[in-house]
């Protein structure tokens, strides 16, 4: 008997290279939303959709010019009942570490959602959030 460990994603340009990380975040603030994307495990596509949401933000900031920046995001892997659905993407305003990783998963009736190969990407040049500052 054997034990096969998936290999950690490659460093992304842009962003610190990955954490792995328990589960998925289980942030007390800071959090920005999600996005979902069907399909092979992809978490470029996290990363793209927080420089999208800054690049976004920056252009429609708050009157005093501020915003909410995407500094770290949380790729991970859905599974419906053992069969992988796409990857899922939360972003965040501050990074958050691995021992809040907590969410593993849930039941939503007789469905069985899981968290798997959960990693945290943290913006190399943290985002101020303020477009006078860049």
């Amino acid at each position: 008997m054997g034990y096969n460990k998936l290999a950690a994603p490659s460093k992304i340009d842009s962003f610190k290279s990955p954490t792995e990380l328990a589960g998925a975040i289980q942030a007390p603030s800071g959090f920005m939303g999600s996005k979902y994307f069907s399909g092979a495990y992809n978490p470029a596509v996290c990363v793209q959709s927080c420089i999208g949401t800054n690049t976004h933000s920056h252009k429609h900031p708050r009157s005093d010019g501020t915003y909410d920046p995407c500094n770290f995001v949380n790729s991970y892997v859905l599974s419906k009942n053992g069969v992988p659905q796409g990857t899922y993407c939360s972003m965040y305003t501050t990074t958050w570490l691995k021992k809040i990783s907590t969410n593993y998963g849930q039941w939503r009736g007789a469905d069985q959602y899981t968290v798997s190969q959960s990693y945290g990407w943290t913006l190399s040049a943290t985002d101020s959030g303020n477009v006078n500052a860049i």
